[in-house]
């Protein structure tokens, strides 16, 4: 794995490493990895739309956990790796990035999971995305 392009990391636990357990087994963290494969010719708008969306990140998100961008050795594909405090958190820091959001999508083809406990109505209101949903065992 490459060392993250540049990161925010409020919380360095990590998901299976903090001391009540996983985070889902805490309940209420979100954790998710997205892929962007990136578009021939786009690296530089991507690492511009990037850039800028970890500043705001870093200036405006209260709940957000961790947030990486890494980029693989031949720049053809970025992996983000967030984590949350909750759902709310979540939904705080795609309204936070929703201006700065099509900058960035505009430069690849995005596919994401999502890891926690969600509601209907929450997968419901991500209907048409490329989004999977991944629940913790019992």
């Amino acid at each position: 794995m490459t060392a993250p392009t540049s990161g925010f990391d409020k919380d360095a636990r990590g998901p299976a490493r903090s001391p009540g357990g996983t985070a889902a087994a805490r309940g209420a963290e979100i954790w998710a990895v997205a892929r962007l494969s990136l578009r021939d010719g786009q690296l530089e708008n991507f690492t511009r739309a990037a850039a800028n969306c970890q500043e705001r990140v870093s200036s405006t998100d209260t709940g957000t956990l961790r947030y990486e961008i890494h980029l693989s050795d031949d720049a053809s594909e970025a992996v983000f790796v967030e984590g949350y405090r909750d759902v709310d958190a979540l939904a705080e820091h795609n309204a936070n990035l929703a201006d700065l959001l099509p900058a960035m999508l505009g430069t690849g083809s995005l596919t994401a999971e999502l890891f926690g406990h969600f509601s209907d109505e929450f997968r419901v209101s991500w209907a048409g995305e490329s989004v999977r949903f991944f629940a913790p065992l019992p």
